[in-house]
C-alpha cells in the first residue's frame, strides 16, 4: 500500500502534513506529486524546516497538465490523495485505476464551495463514474455544509452537488488534521511579560476587480475598505531593479485603477464617509493590545499584500512564503500568541483547535457581492463556525472600531466545555488524532 499526495499548491502541504509526518513515524510508502507548473506550487529548493527537508527523496516535480494521467497509470498499489476531484479528464482506463483509490481530503468549507463553482472555475466535468473517499472532518460538519451545497446548487439549477451526495462517494470522519508545535516560539525579541495578539489581515485581492464584482461594488467597497493602502509585493522587487520612478508610477497605476472602478459605487462612498477602513481597525486593535500590555503579530499570507499601515502600528509582521510546515509559521504564530483576529477566514478552526480564543470581523454582504449563497456560507449565527460561545466572537467591523480598543483580553477567555462541544460539532468527534485515523482505516481496509 502506497500513498501519493497530489499537491497543487503550497497550500495543500497545511493538510497533507501532519498524515505525512504521521506516516513517516510508521514507515508507511508515500510519495508527493508536485505540481511544477503552477506559480503557487512550493519549488524545487525552496523548503524551510527540518520537516520538509526530510521529505525532499520522497518528493516528485511533475507537469500537472501533461504528465498526471501517465503518472497515474504508471503506479502500482496506490491510494492517490488530493484536496480536489481530479482536475483532468477521465477515460475508462482511469475510472477502472481510481475506483476506490481516489482519497478526497477535506479542506474547510472550500471542499462544499468548489463543487458549488465547479463548471464556473474548471474545464473538466465533475465525474461521479468512479467510486471515491471523501475524508471529512465530522458528520456533523458534513450535513451543515452539504445541505447548504444542495440547497445552493438546487437554486441555479445545478446537479453538481451529487457528486457529494452520490452512493459512490464513501464519506469517512477522521478530523481536522493539524501540525503544532510542542515549543513556543518567539518571533522576536520582546519581554516575557507580554503577551502577543495575532491579527490576520484582510484577503485584499486586485483579481476581484474584474465582473461581476466591480458590476455590484464587491471590489469597490474592499477597495476603499483596503485596497487604496496597499502597496503591491512586487514593488520591492521594481524598487531594486528600477529605481525610485517606477515604484511610483507602478503605485499610482494601482491607485488610479482601484478609485476609477469605485468613484461611482455607492458602497465605496459609504465608507468614505463613515470613515471605515482597514487602517481604523489597526488603530483599534493597537488600542488594545497597548490596554492590555499585548505585543501586536501581524501575519500576512503570500497571496495576498498587507496594508501598508500595518508596518507602522505592528511589532512584528510575518510575511510568509508557506515554504515552512508541519508546524507552519502560522500554526507557530497561534500557538505563541494570547489572541488571534481575522477576517471570516477557515484559520479560525486551526485556530481553535490549538484552544485560542478568536475573534472573527464580519464582513458584510456586499463583500459576497450580496450574493444569498455565498453569504449562507459564511454565516456568522450563534453556533456556527464563526461565531460559538467563548471560542470564537463575531463583531461587526463597525463594533469592533467603537468598542474593541475598551476591552480587557480576559474577556475572551476560553471555556474548556464550549471547547468540547465545538471540537465534536467541526473539528473531531472522536478522541483518536486525524492522522492515526487515516492510517488506521486504509490499513484495515488492505488487511480485509
Amino acid at each position: 500500500m502506497e500513498f501519493i499526495f497530489i499537491s497543487e499548491t503550497r497550500q495543500s502541504f497545511r493538510y497533507f502534513s501532519p498524515i505525512i509526518k504521521h506516516l513517516q513515524e510508521v514507515n508507511a510508502r508515500f510519495l508527493i506529486w508536485v505540481n511544477n507548473n503552477n506559480a503557487k506550487a512550493i519549488k524545487r529548493n525552496n523548503f524551510e524546516g527540518e520537516f520538509l527537508d526530510s521529505l525532499s527523496e520522497r518528493i516528485v516535480f511533475f507537469n500537472f497538465d501533461i504528465e498526471i494521467k501517465d503518472m497515474i497509470l504508471s503506479s502500482h498499489d496506490s491510494y492517490f490523495v488530493s484536496l480536489h476531484p481530479p482536475l483532468f479528464e477521465l477515460n475508462q482506463i482511469l475510472i477502472k485505476k481510481l475506483d476506490k483509490r481516489w482519497i478526497i481530503l477535506q479542506h474547510g468549507h472550500d471542499s462544499f464551495s468548489e463543487i458549488y463553482d465547479w463548471d464556473f472555475y474548471n474545464k473538466v466535468k465533475l465525474d461521479n463514474s468512479f467510486t471515491r473517499y471523501f475524508l471529512i472532518y465530522t458528520d456533523f460538519f458534513y450535513d451543515k455544509y452539504s445541505k447548504w451545497l444542495r440547497n445552493s446548487c438546487s437554486k441555479n439549477l445545478s446537479t453538481a452537488y451529487k457528486f457529494y451526495f452520490s452512493k459512490k462517494t464513501i464519506k469517512v470522519p477522521i478530523g481536522l488534521p493539524v501540525c503544532s508545535s510542542e515549543q513556543k516560539t518567539n518571533f522576536r525579541n520582546v519581554k516575557e511579560k507580554k503577551g502577543k495578539l495575532l491579527y490576520l489581515p484582510f484577503p485584499y485581492s486586485e483579481d476581484r476587480k474584474n465582473s461581476p464584482y466591480v458590476e455590484k461594488g464587491s471590489y469597490a467597497w474592499e477597495f476603499i475598505f483596503s485596497g487604496r493602502h496597499i502597496r503591491r509585493k512586487d514593488n520591492s522587487q521594481i524598487l531594486q531593479n528600477k529605481g525610485n520612478i517606477i515604484y511610483w508610477f507602478d503605485d499610482l497605476y494601482h491607485l488610479l485603477r482601484g478609485f476609477s472602478t469605485s468613484i461611482f459605487k455607492y458602497e465605496a462612498w459609504k465608507l468614505l464617509f463613515k470613515g471605515i477602513s482597514e487602517k481604523k481597525v489597526l488603530i483599534k486593535v493597537r488600542e488594545f493590545c497597548d490596554k492590555n500590555n499585548l505585543d501586536l503579530v501581524i501575519k500576512g499570507r503570500k497571496k495576498f499584500n498587507i496594508n501598508q499601515f500595518a508596518y507602522k502600528v505592528a511589532d512584528q509582521v510575518i510575511e510568509d512564503n508557506e515554504t515552512s510546515q508541519c508546524p507552519s509559521l502560522f500554526q507557530k504564530a497561534v500557538q505563541d500568541s494570547d489572541i488571534v483576529l481575522g477576517y471570516a477566514s477557515t484559520a479560525v478552526l486551526e485556530v481553535a483547535y490549538l484552544k485560542k480564543p478568536y475573534v472573527n470581523i464580519e464582513l458584510p454582504p456586499i463583500f459576497f457581492n450580496n450574493d444569498d449563497n455565498r453569504i449562507e456560507l459564511f454565516n456568522y449565527t450563534e453556533g456556527s463556525i464563526f461565531n460559538y460561545k467563548t471560542i470564537v466572537r463575531s463583531f461587526s467591523i463597525e463594533y469592533l472600531i467603537n468598542y474593541f480598543s475598551s476591552k480587557k483580553l480576559s474577556e475572551f477567555s476560553v471555556s474548556y466545555e464550549d471547547f468540547a462541544s465545538y471540537k465534536k460539532m467541526y473539528l473531531n468527534q472522536g478522541n483518536a488524532r486525524p492522522e492515526k485515523n487515516f492510517y488506521g482505516y486504509f490499513s484495515n481496509i488492505e488487511k480485509n
